[in-house]
């Protein structure tokens, strides 16, 4: 059946002081070499937290596992002798400098502060990176839902530090797709349909999500289904993004021939988009198995196996799996 070697062209499915000390061993801020063992032993044995900390972050800068070890055993150190909340954030932030998520977890653990606290949010964002850093998906999805306070559409706004440009500059994402992400991951497809459901944001945001939605929701029914997709072509339509448009068609399509329907008129309109996007590999996928339309086939195999393109792969490799 030609839905087996459909396949959709995006992914929808998408880690403080003794001064003194520290600027003997650190009189320029950019650092073209690490600090001497005999600096790094004295920060290590005698330092405060501070200098803990800056030196983490030397040792994190040259990749020097064996120092951010032991940074961190002597950070864990230091919390077993802290009695404030306050003192243990600034540990666990330490502990992530050191590149050691799961040591900041288990000390973030210890501590319950009350929704009411000024330092909960500060927890709850702290608790997520660690579990995330940790690639610990239940404990991060739990940060997170703990931070909606019971209403995911809360996240819809609430951006997450997911990664840094080669400048440094950070890379957000919305809270309410990092959720719908960990949940995933968890292997709680239903679980993370519901939170991308939860969002209130329209145009191509919010018809990505329901698109995902539609796919990951094993127990959604076929005319649910195909009134969630036609929501999210509507957004998607509202919005112009046509490649979105044409993912969505492509996995209206899918979802219709599996349900043993022809697809003509999903098809006629994918081959229009196409043509106008000029998307030969999708006019290819469309008119490939037509016996009356041979040269158009042999012309965009032609096309898609030049070298500038090099997008046909061979029938006998295509993926089969949706």
């Amino acid at each position: 059946m030609w839905v087996e070697f459909l396949y959709l062209t995006f992914l929808l499915l998408f880690p403080i002081g003794q001064g003194s000390m520290w600027a003997s061993a650190n009189a320029n801020e950019d650092l073209i070499k690490p600090l001497s063992r005999i600096s790094y032993q004295e920060i290590l044995e005698q330092g405060d937290l501070s200098s803990l900390e800056r030196a983490c972050m030397d040792a994190a800068k040259f990749s020097l596992d064996s120092r951010l070890r032991e940074l961190s055993n002597r950070l864990m150190d230091l919390s077993l002798r802290s009695q404030s909340f306050d003192e243990r954030l600034v540990l666990a932030k330490a502990l992530m400098r050191c590149k050691a998520p799961e040591n900041a977890q288990k000390l973030l653990s210890s501590i319950n502060f009350p929704q009411s606290s000024g330092k909960w949010r500060e927890w709850l964002m702290l608790s997520w990176e660690a579990a995330n850093g940790a690639i610990d998906h239940p404990g991060a999805a739990l940060a997170l839902k703990k931070l909606s306070n019971g209403t995911y559409s809360n996240l819809d706004n609430e951006k997450m530090i997911v990664g840094y440009e080669k400048d440094g500059s950070p890379i957000t994402k919305s809270a309410l797709d990092v959720l719908a992400d960990h949940e995933r991951y968890s292997g709680n497809l239903d679980a993370a349909s519901k939170v991308l459901m939860a969002g209130r944001t329209g145009g191509s945001i919010g018809a990505r999500r329901l698109a995902l939605a539609a796919q990951l929701m094993k127990t959604l029914n076929q005319e649910k289904r195909r009134n969630l997709l036609g929501i999210a072509l509507n957004n998607a339509l509202e919005d112009k993004a046509w490649w979105l448009v044409e993912d969505i068609l492509r996995l209206q399509l899918i979802y219709e021939l599996a349900a043993g329907g022809d697809g003509k008129l999903l098809k006629q309109s994918l081959e229009r988009l196409s043509i106008e996007l000029d998307d030969s590999y999708t006019l290819w996928e469309i008119i490939r198995d037509d016996p009356s339309r041979n040269a158009e086939v042999n012309a965009l195999e032609k096309k898609l196996a030049t070298p500038q393109n090099n997008l046909l792969p061979p029938l006998k490799e295509v993926n089969t799996e949706l």
